[in-house]
């Protein structure tokens, strides 16, 4: 019986040791978007709380709740009684437009997360901009968010531009400062060839053009800003017939 009293009272000392206590050591590696202090913050552990009570798991799912996080690993060690946190970051894809005034700014990852994070500390891999009503920590829908994968791909290099996705069955975009209708979202990169091939044909309304008309890839049109519409393969068709006889002109299919 004294030996399991004093084993009892050793695995108790043992347990609650002030040297097995958490003190708030906490080291932090990977982490460029956020800071040490918001992570910390996040925790919510008391200090003191013995280290056995800490859960390297749900630390790491109250962590992956941060939107600019994509991945976390959490580690304890008893000498020094500590813990270490390994962090991911997401990688911007593109800048979302959001609400003017906003202290950070919001970016979109390559899985259509939501994330917001300073504009000093990161840049978006593609240079379009894109229109979106979400918040930090939504995630683009899955079609929505191939469409732009793939309208991102596809895009004339060298073009800066944005893209609405605010409708979602009625997709804008300013390409290179030419205001184009996609319409619903997808066949991108056929309607982004259909671009390149008409804006030499668009040049001729330029002043009056109201946007040139990607809805329909097969019959493409201008529409003007005096409510006129104008068939491609017409416009074409003309262009053809006072070209050069060396010259060939073919409308777009």
């Amino acid at each position: 019986m004294p030996f399991a009293l004093l084993l009892g009272f050793a695995i108790w000392w043992l347990w609650f040791g002030g040297f097995w206590r958490w003190d708030g050591l906490m080291t932090v590696t990977g982490n460029r978007l956020v800071s040490k202090q918001d992570i910390f913050n996040r925790l919510y552990i008391p200090q003191n709380t013995p280290l056995f009570l800490l859960n390297p798991h749900s630390i790491s799912q109250q962590l992956s709740r941060v939107p600019a996080i994509e991945n976390v690993i959490v580690q304890r060690w008893l000498f020094p009684p500590r813990l270490e946190v390994t962090i991911v970051e997401r990688e911007a894809w593109v800048r979302v437009e959001g609400p003017p005034g906003e202290t950070l700014a919001r970016w979109a990852d390559r899985e259509g997360v939501i994330f917001a994070a300073p504009v000093a500390r990161i840049s978006a891999r593609f240079s379009t901009r894109v229109w979106l009503d979400m918040q930090p920590g939504d995630r683009i829908g899955k079609s929505l968010h191939q469409f732009l994968l793939d309208l991102l791909v596809a895009w004339p290099a060298k073009s800066s531009g944005r893209v609405d996705l605010r409708r979602e069955k009625d997709v804008y975009a300013a390409i290179g400062g030419w205001p184009v209708r996609l319409g619903s979202p997808d066949q991108a990169a056929l309607k982004i060839a259909l671009f390149q091939e008409l804006r030499p044909l668009a040049e001729t309304y330029r002043t009056r053009l109201k946007y040139i008309n990607l809805r329909f890839p097969k019959s493409p049109t201008f529409v003007l800003k005096s409510g006129d519409e104008v068939k491609v393969e017409k416009e074409a068709e003309e262009a053809e017939k006072h070209a050069p006889a060396t010259a060939t002109t073919s409308p777009p299919r």
